[in-house]
């Protein structure tokens, strides 16, 4: 019996990420919302010391919210929030990212098999605005 045979007996497999091509479908704007920036101060609780700690800030948020055939993003970005409004259709641009699991397949232990590959994330990457 072979190390790989003993390995693979143990059930010691292989994930890696396998990103696809950019993929593309008609989307349309369903939602905005703009969040405003805010201040505030931490007390000893949050801070590990007594009395009020550092102001904190959180940045302003413009939410967009697409929804397409296959895939629903809520995207944070100021320029597109400007650009566009609740309704319009957009070419929307994203990527696949799967989970790709590799294991040997007896009797073969020459190479790792692909045996399972899972839809694992949708990445945004565009959205124009189609007239």
């Amino acid at each position: 019996m072979s190390l790989k045979e003993i390995l693979w007996k143990f059930g010691l497999t292989k994930r890696k990420r396998l990103d696809s091509e950019v993929k593309y479908e008609i989307a349309v704007v369903t939602a905005k919302n703009y969040m405003e920036e805010e201040d505030y101060l931490t007390w000893g609780i949050v801070t590990g010391q007594s009395g009020l700690g550092a102001a904190m800030s959180e940045d302003a948020e413009f939410v967009l919210s697409f929804r397409g055939g296959v895939t629903a993003f809520d995207i944070n970005d100021q320029t597109l929030f400007q650009s566009l409004d609740i309704g319009n259709r957009v070419n929307l641009g994203y990527i696949e990212v799967f989970t790709v699991t590799l294991d040997y397949i007896p009797p073969n232990f020459d190479k790792k098999q692909e045996v399972s590959r899972v839809l694992s994330n949708r990445v945004f990457v565009s959205a124009e605005k189609l007239t």
